[in-house]
């Protein structure tokens, strides 16, 4: 039994002469096969269940890496290297290329981030460098962030700024980016945030024609179809077709942060759901 629990299949031959020992003795050799036998199972159990612990740990040892690694290409804080839980957003945020989040992380959508419309009390200089992270704004020079009130535009719903307006409490308007772009309202409190908010839903949810969206100077830049509606908690969401683009559809997003109200917007859902993601994790980490 030792041999076998040992060695394994070695324990055959000591098996074998103790067998052929017995049998010329006139005994039955059967105590000897069966003891190999029981041996060898339990050895085989306990050394397979050794082997399985063993690649556990590393397979382990390897997702803690691999996960590590992630964590750093987006910015993310990793188990093996926590970052610290109140990171100003000005030091640092999530890396992306040309403004773009990337994929959907781990199959987690931006609705499942947990985040919501928060306490924190946000200033344009403030946003500007979390913004800047998601938002192409360096691929054209119009596009970069501005807080210009006499050439911003910030996304309002169904016709544009010129036709909807912004909050009369907007105390600053930010916006940037081209094909993924980022906007905001500051105001003074998180409640005139929510208001702000409800018009805005207000404004998506009645967009049941076809508008016009008008520029700054009251010119007719496109016609757009009526707004499509995909969801309204715990961010509004909607996608625009507008003749402009040869009719490409293009996805927006609102929700509120702090005294703030943020939108984002790109071309695909796809994109629109990677930026939201980070950005509104962000967000709530102040």
């Amino acid at each position: 039994m030792v041999i076998t629990v040992f060695f394994g299949l070695f324990g055959l031959i000591p098996a074998y002469l103790h067998g052929r020992r017995a049998e010329r003795l006139g005994l039955s050799s059967s105590r000897y096969w069966k003891a190999f036998a029981i041996s060898f199972v339990a050895a085989a159990a306990v050394y397979v269940a050794a082997i399985l612990a063993v690649f556990a740990l590393v397979l382990n040892s390897v997702d803690e890496e691999v996960q590590a690694a992630v964590d750093a290409e987006v910015g993310l804080p990793s188990a093996v290297d926590p970052a610290p839980a109140n990171e100003n957003p000005e030091s640092g945020t999530n890396p992306t290329e040309s403004g773009n989040a990337g994929s959907e992380v781990n199959g987690t959508s931006p609705e499942a981030t947990g985040a919501d419309a928060g306490t924190q009390t946000w200033s344009a200089a403030g946003l500007i460098p979390i913004f800047e992270v998601y938002a192409d704004d360096e691929t054209e020079s119009w596009a970069l962030f501005s807080t210009d009130r006499s050439t911003v535009v910030v996304t309002v719903p169904c016709g544009g700024q010129t036709a909807n307006g912004v909050s009369p409490r907007a105390l600053e308007l930010v916006s940037g980016g081209s094909l993924v772009r980022i906007t905001a309202e500051v105001l003074p409190t998180a409640g005139d945030a929510a208001q702000e908010l409800a018009r805005l839903e207000a404004l998506v949810t009645g967009c049941t024609n076809a508008y016009d969206y008008v520029s700054r100077d009251g010119s007719v830049l496109t016609r757009c179809a009526p707004l499509v509606v995909d969801a309204l908690e715990p961010v509004v969401r909607y996608e625009e077709s507008c003749d402009v683009g040869a009719g490409e559809t293009y996805a927006f997003a609102l929700f509120q942060s702090g005294n703030a109200v943020v939108s984002a917007s790109a071309s695909t859902v796809a994109e629109l759901d990677a930026v939201l993601t980070f950005l509104r994790a962000d967000l709530q980490q102040g």
